[in-house]
């Protein structure tokens, strides 16, 4: 079996929520409206996602960009966390940051740590919004508990609680 850590990424791995980073960084009219929107509870959580994700899609796609803003994320990055994972996950495991944020640059993020990523993303046209109880099933999915030992999870919101029952030992960071 192999050791498996899974790190949320937003106010976890990170001290900052880079979505909301991302969003205000990219921050234009019709992304204004969907904050207008989300804040009045017009949309879903899952449906802000999605929208936001489809809409910034031209700058998710231009990789040089987004390693400008995952640079940018790295000061951000709280070393205790990660000391966690490696631990965790020993010299033969795997460490996954898992993210309701768009996997397009949570992968970026993760392959400069050696690490796995799965975030939001749309698979054949359909939007899989990687947040609560999903975020246990996807990672089920790419990482089979056939093969893998789920030895930590870190998260930090509630909306993780399934995934966080589904590994030996949790630890829950607060901010």
């Amino acid at each position: 079996m192999i050791p498996l850590a899974a790190v949320d990424v937003d106010h976890t791995l990170l001290k900052v929520d880079s979505f909301r980073r991302l969003v205000l960084s990219r921050l234009d009219p019709g992304l204004a409206v969907l904050l207008a929107l989300r804040g009045a509870r017009a949309l879903s959580r899952e449906a802000f996602a999605e929208r936001v994700v489809r809409r910034l899609r031209p700058f998710l796609d231009d990789a040089p960009a987004v390693e400008r803003f995952v640079d940018g994320l790295f000061p951000e990055i709280q070393p205790a966390v990660l000391e966690m994972a490696h631990r965790a996950a020993g010299a033969h495991g795997v460490i996954v940051l898992v993210s309701a944020s768009p996997e397009a640059y949570v992968a970026r993020l993760a392959a400069r740590l050696g690490a796995h990523a799965i975030g939001s993303r749309f698979v054949d046209g359909v939007f899989q919004h990687c947040y609560g109880a999903r975020k246990k099933t996807m990672l089920e999915e790419r990482f089979p508990r056939a093969r893998h030992d789920y030895a930590l999870a870190v998260a930090d919101d509630v909306s993780d609680t399934e995934l966080m029952a589904s590994f030996r030992e949790s630890f829950w960071w607060t901010r």
